[in-house]
């Protein structure tokens, strides 16, 4: 789609830069030259139809140009040096922005350690050090990730075709669904309400 679409584009400017400068070349021999400025908007007014594309084009490359730069903000910085341990104590799968994640951490107390059991996510201070996803709800196979022309974040599942379109990436959403999880057990240790 993002390709066919590149390629109307490109053709319309093509043929509107061929038909302008055809018309300009043509004008100016008759008029012998262009030596004023009030020649070429004599030109540009009588050919409006051309200057309209040309401003329609300009205003969705601009509008397209300005939707991806407010989405590209919105993303998390990547990492310059990350590492992750080998084993992990606690492990779980949790449902976040409408997909399943798996999260694997390590508890933070030594003596809970000893007691703690597998997929108790949530039940204790959890430091999150990998978070692997996002899959889909349905068949739990591994989203594909894609950028749409105006900047948004496709994900869609091959197999059963569930898809969905966020402003953000992968990336940023695992660093928010560590926030949310890191910040729901604070909460949960300091007694207060959560909503």
């Amino acid at each position: 789609m993002k390709k066919k679409l590149k390629e109307l584009l490109f053709s319309i400017i093509a043929s509107l830069v061929a038909s302008f400068l055809w018309n300009y070349t043509t004008l100016s021999l008759q008029m012998r030259a262009f030596s004023k400025i009030n020649q070429f908007l004599d030109i540009i007014s009588t050919y409006q139809f051309l200057a309209y594309w040309f401003v329609f084009l300009l205003l969705v490359l601009g509008i397209r140009h300005f939707i991806r730069s407010k989405i590209n903000q919105k993303q998390e910085p990547y990492p310059m040096v990350f590492s992750i341990p080998y084993t992990h104590d606690v492990t779980g799968e949790i449902k976040y922005e409408g997909f399943l994640w798996k999260v694997e951490g390590n508890i933070k107390s030594r003596q809970a350690r000893s007691i703690t059991m597998k997929d108790e996510l949530e039940d204790q201070e959890v430091d999150i050090s990998y978070i692997d996803g996002p899959y889909c709800i349905y068949d739990y196979r591994k989203m594909k990730e894609q950028r749409t022309y105006w900047g948004f974040y496709k994900y869609s599942c091959a197999k059963c075709g569930y898809k969905r379109k966020l402003t953000k990436n992968n990336f940023t959403l695992e660093c928010e669904l560590k926030d949310e999880i890191e910040s729901k057990q604070r909460m949960k240790n300091r007694n207060m309400p959560m909503e």
